[in-house]
């Protein structure tokens, strides 16, 4: 049978922390509070941007659909069933 692990603790009875972790908790700050680097700023504007370029180009795929449905002679609600999705956003697309 395996001997259960114990961890050396520390003074606060903990294991103690890699120097690394301890960087960098001293960088983000002990009372939980996140000081963004100019990196980490960088990283989030990227990601927000990417993520509004993909959820654009769905909303022009929706609307080309909604408008070949709409020419090829269906009603909103039929649209909206086929599409999956509410009539509210074939309301928003139809014009």
């Amino acid at each position: 049978m395996r001997e259960k692990y114990t961890p050396k603790t520390g003074a606060q009875g903990r294991e103690p922390a890699p120097e690394q972790l301890r960087e960098f908790m001293a960088e983000i700050g002990r009372k939980g509070g996140s000081r963004k680097t100019e990196a980490q700023t960088q990283a989030l504007a990227k990601g927000a941007n990417a993520s509004r370029a993909v959820r654009s180009a769905q909303a022009i795929g929706r609307r080309a659909q909604i408008q070949a449905l709409k020419e090829a002679g269906y009603k909103q609600r039929e649209v909206a069933e086929k599409m999956s999705v509410s009539l509210r956003t074939v309301k928003g697309y139809w014009r």
